[in-house]
């Protein structure tokens, strides 16, 4: 939407503004964590992502008692980690996807930040940590809270709260290795090596309770619908996908939430080998279906997280809004298809707005990446 992009550049301009306005301290070292908040009100995707450094945060300090404050779907993701004590809801309105007006979601953040305030002061938290590196972060409420210590990234609104913030280096390295740079940089955590970053779900492979749902045979599953229009691939695409797989007598199944099932019916023949799980069962059926996967192909989504974190092979179709070297999976077993991002024109709202270069990756070219996969 325009209105998405002009605020977005909004916020750039108020960023310049305020960042010169305000002096640029360096990160103090962080006092020993005793009570730990980490914070990111991203969506499941950002939130998997979180995963990697909570995990190694406390592997190093298994005695520290660590807190989340994270949006509604993110709960889905931490409620599986044991050694998380607490989870506190936030849905910032700058990332909520649910119906209804704007200002409906301004006053609805306005109040779950003040109501979890108080759950936030009971724990006495002695750190707190946004791991969202963009604008829709945590930081307001981490100091409407009171906690002696707040770390961030240089985005508004860290640097005028707190003067422990890292210029994080955009786009040069993954998400996960982003954050875990922010924590060696406060002295929370020694140096690591980045070939072992691994999500933590919080599961193995052998909690898998998929029964109600597992199909004999090689099967991949599909997710094609991002939360983000502009990531979206061709369904059309997809239906040559299907036949590609059926040739090979390997099932495809698809996934998505309830309203991403009725737009796949509208497209996808349903015939032997194709099954539409999109909006049947929960998160824990969700994970359970990727698990056993053959393979995963997916837009920019949490599906391609998920699978990095499950050791399942994935193929993620890339728009060209976003940076796959900062958004993709991490691991071996992955394949990234996209086009060169290219420059946007101030004067192109589409171009601003990110609608482009994945409406022009090829059925072919998907193909050739999942052959590494498929024999």
């Amino acid at each position: 939407m325009i209105w998405r992009a002009v605020f977005k550049r909004f916020l750039i301009f108020s960023d310049w503004i305020l960042s010169s306005l305000f002096s640029r301290e360096s990160l103090r070292v962080a006092p020993p964590p005793k009570a730990v908040l980490f914070a990111n009100l991203g969506h499941l995707g950002d939130c998997v992502i979180s995963t990697a450094v909570i995990s190694r945060f406390h592997s190093i300090y298994p005695d520290a008692k660590l807190g989340v404050l994270c949006s509604e779907s993110g709960r889905l993701v931490f409620s599986k980690l044991e050694y998380i004590s607490d989870i506190h809801v936030v849905d910032h309105w700058s990332l909520n996807r649910g119906k209804g007006p704007i200002w409906v979601k301004i006053l609805n953040y306005i109040r779950q930040s003040f109501f979890v305030r108080r759950a936030i002061l009971e724990k006495k938290y002695d750190i707190g940590i946004d791991l969202r590196s963009f604008f829709g972060n945590a930081h307001i409420i981490l100091w409407i809270s009171k906690i002696g210590y707040i770390l961030g990234f240089r985005v508004f609104p860290s640097f005028v709260l707190s003067a422990n913030f890292f210029d994080d280096t955009k786009d040069t390295m993954p998400e996960a290795e982003v954050h875990l740079e922010l924590l060696r940089f406060a002295g929370l955590l020694p140096a690591f090596d980045k070939e072992a970053i691994r999500y933590d779900l919080g599961l193995s492979r052998h909690d898998n309770n998929n029964s109600e749902i597992l199909l004999a045979g090689r099967y991949v599953v599909f997710h094609p619908i991002s939360g983000h229009p502009s990531k979206n691939w061709d369904m059309q695409k997809w239906c040559d996908l299907v036949d590609y797989f059926i040739d090979r007598s390997i099932n495809v199944v698809f996934t998505g939430t309830e309203a991403d099932r009725n737009l796949i019916l509208k497209y996808i023949e349903m015939r032997e080998g194709v099954f539409v799980y999109a909006g049947i069962g929960d998160w824990n059926k969700f994970l359970a279906t990727i698990m056993d996967a053959t393979l995963v192909v997916t837009v920019d989504t949490v599906a391609s997280h998920i699978a990095s974190a499950l050791n399942v092979p994935v193929v993620v179709i890339f728009s060209g809004g976003t940076s796959p070297k900062r958004w993709g999976p991490l691991g071996d077993k992955n394949m990234v298809v996209t086009k060169e991002q290219r420059q946007m024109s101030r004067d192109n709202y589409k171009r601003l707005c990110f609608i482009d270069d994945v409406v022009e990756i090829s059925v072919s070219e998907v193909i050739r990446a999942i052959s590494r996969f498929i024999d």
